[in-house]
């Protein structure tokens, strides 16, 4: 489980250590939208684990809606708090308070295809073209600004930030009308019908924050706050739900997401997990693992992390951790062997093949390492870590203008135009080659948006 930040304009680092990064509040990127962002800045936790478990489950809801599993990306956001919402495309973003607060499988799934009924109904939040194929990281924080620009009602908004949290700024952006909920219930009712799923989990979950519309707004959940929800709202849903025969979900699926939940606990609730007495399921010892991976007590983790193993040999997603642990205590050939098993497994899986680059090139195994994090590219495309990765590899092998590029590449992800043509201009690759094509279109893309931003800085949002 990976958090995950932009680096710092221009920074060179050969060693990427720590793995976990938080989201930047690299103002800079946003040349007119610009927002003071308070020191809890919300970050974007990345976990193979967690995203494929949630495309397997999913991909019968977007069938459903006509929509290609393929084409929609889970983002989950570090923060205690009940909320998700769809931005920037196709991108359904879930707070990791809102999975920890789920009861089971069937509540999480009820949410994600109300979700998807706001997708297949067109009520998408609209940023502009100017952030098209942007980093899943650059559109939280453009959501971020647009939102500080949307309250202040000016475009230079630097003290938004100091009298208004990131959550109250998202809220005014995130809002749905009720109409917009009424038709995503219903939408979202008939994709899980349609996909043999049960649809009481939509229900479960309404009705533990029904009564939070009679409170003060403050303190209300996210969720009560940016998807209205009314008490004939919650009648209207219970009706469609009720008298159905719903199959139950497999009890595979179930105990699979109480371990991620368990995992994900581990992790943001470190503290909290290993106050606890350990259980000897797998969920709770994996809880345990993780937490003291957190506290920074590699031999507590290793030790549980041995039974995991014995338990479970062949499962790639202990390997990881293991590898992600060894890797930050500077274990480098230990971590690597474990990383080798994971991607060996799951050859497709870009953040394993990502972190296995990453520890082949802080072990210096340059050759080694650029066809792995290649592999990674290819699989997820919109990773800046992952160019930034490469362009330190090419750059360490002599490749100075392979380096160039994926920098341009990197700075392209994070909307930093200027800097994404002064790389790529640097990049003096052999006419005709497929790399001097990109470098070219680099500079021709990143003209037209530095353009775009002067010429209609307060229009982004039609």
């Amino acid at each position: 489980m990976v958090r995950k930040k932009r680096e710092a304009r221009g920074e060179r680092r050969e060693n990427f250590f720590p793995r976990f990064f938080h989201l930047a509040s690299r103002l800079s990127l946003l040349t007119s939208l610009l927002l003071a962002f308070p020191a809890h800045a919300e970050s974007v936790l990345r976990d193979t684990e967690t995203e494929n478990f949630l495309a397997d489950q999913t991909a019968p809801i977007f069938h459903a809606a006509g929509i290609a599993p393929a084409s929609v990306h889970f983002v989950l956001i570090d923060e205690n708090v009940i909320n998700a919402f769809v931005a920037g495309g196709q991108n359904i973003f879930i707070y990791s308070g809102l999975i920890l607060r789920t009861e089971n499988l069937e509540e999480l799934l009820g949410v994600i295809a109300h979700e998807t009924g706001h997708i297949a109904g067109g009520h998408l939040i609209k940023m502009g073209d100017y952030i098209e194929n942007a980093s899943k990281e650059s559109i939280l924080l453009t959501l971020m600004t647009l939102a500080a620009a949307a309250v202040s009602g000016n475009a230079s908004v630097g003290e938004a930030g100091t009298m208004l949290t990131q959550q109250t700024l998202l809220s005014k952006v995130l809002a749905h009308s009720r109409a917009n909920e009424d038709s995503a219930d219903e939408a979202g009712v008939r994709f899980l019908h349609k996909a043999g799923l049960p649809a009481i989990g939509l229900q479960t979950f309404m009705a533990k924050l029904l009564d939070e519309e009679l409170l003060p707004e403050s303190r209300q959940d996210e969720y009560v706050r940016t998807h209205p929800l009314t008490r004939d709202r919650f009648e209207s849903l219970k009706g469609r739900v009720e008298g159905e025969k719903e199959p139950p979900l497999p009890q595979s699926a179930e105990d699979e997401y109480q371990r991620i939940k368990a995992k994900l606990r581990g992790y943001i609730l470190p503290r909290l997990v290993i106050q606890e007495p350990m259980g000897t399921d797998i969920a709770n010892r994996y809880s345990h693992a993780v937490a003291y991976y957190r506290m920074g007590d590699m031999p507590s983790a290793l030790k549980i992390l041995d039974g995991l193993q014995a338990a479970e040999p062949t499962n790639p997603y202990f390997n990881e951790l293991r590898g992600q642990l060894l890797f930050e205590h500077g274990k480098l050939p230990e971590a690597a062997a474990e990383y080798q098993k994971a991607a060996a497994a799951l050859p497709d899986a870009p953040l394993i093949l990502q972190s296995y680059g990453q520890v082949l090139l802080a072990n210096n195994q340059i050759t080694q390492a650029i066809p792995v994090l290649l592999r990674a590219q290819q699989n997820e495309g919109d990773s800046p870590q992952t160019h930034r990765l490469l362009a330190t590899a090419y750059g360490r092998s002599g490749h100075e203008d392979m380096a160039q590029l994926e920098l341009a590449e990197e700075s392209m992800l994070n909307l930093d135009y200027k800097s994404a043509q002064r790389h790529a201009k640097i990049a003096k690759l052999p006419p005709g080659t497929p790399g001097a094509q990109r470098a070219q279109d680099i500079i021709e893309l990143s003209k037209e948006k530095i353009k775009e931003e002067k010429d209609h800085p307060r229009d982004r949002d039609n």
